[in-house]
């Protein structure tokens, strides 16, 4: 949720948290106050004049374990320790986001000495686009523009008729086709 006086509640979270893989400028509440992030907001970079959001360190951790965990034997189960060192990933934050994919169906786990992860199923049958919308939510950069988890905007007078939902819209269908035919097994391609 924006701190920011006078924001309109969690607009910013979608305008920065859900656009994945394409360039957005930051909303800037005015030019005199700091602009309104949100606590969870992806990583921004900044290039030349503009800033740009990307996917949260979450979903790239998620990758990360999930195509070591891809290129692993059928069955074969692998140590939270040892994805934490190949990957470098922190590793009380990998066992928090391999829960959540485990709770999802995407993992199977073990504990105790031979315990560990490994995928619950083949790695052709789980998409970069499921995994992300597990660790991020929705692909949408903006509410209105979401399949899953659509929300009116509080500013916007005509929703039929607002090119900015309509543009958002073919960002979140490009990224969705993009994410959603793109498997672990294929990322494991040479």
């Amino acid at each position: 949720m924006c701190d920011t006086p006078g924001s309109r509640g969690g607009f910013c979270r979608h305008a920065l948290g859900r656009m994945m893989f394409f360039c957005v400028a930051v909303v800037r509440a005015r030019p005199e106050e700091e602009p309104c992030i949100p606590r969870n907001a992806p990583a921004i970079v900044q290039s030349g004049d503009r800033d740009f959001a990307m996917l949260s360190q979450r979903s790239k951790y998620a990758l990360r374990a999930m195509t070591m965990l891809a290129a692993a034997k059928p069955g074969e189960l692998v140590l939270v320790a040892d994805i934490a060192k190949q990957r470098k990933v922190p590793r009380k934050f990998l066992e928090l986001i391999l829960l959540d994919l485990k709770k999802r169906g995407l993992l199977h786990a073990k504990r105790g000495k031979n315990g560990g992860y490994c995928l619950a199923r083949p790695p052709n049958k789980i998409s970069f686009g499921e995994i992300v919308r597990i660790t991020d939510g929705p692909l949408a950069p903006l509410a209105c523009a979401s399949l899953t988890a659509y929300r009116k905007c509080d500013d916007c007078e005509d929703e039929k008729s607002c090119a900015i939902r309509r543009i958002m819209r073919s960002v979140r269908d490009a990224s969705a086709a993009i994410l959603d035919k793109s498997t672990l097994a294929d990322a494991l391609k040479k």
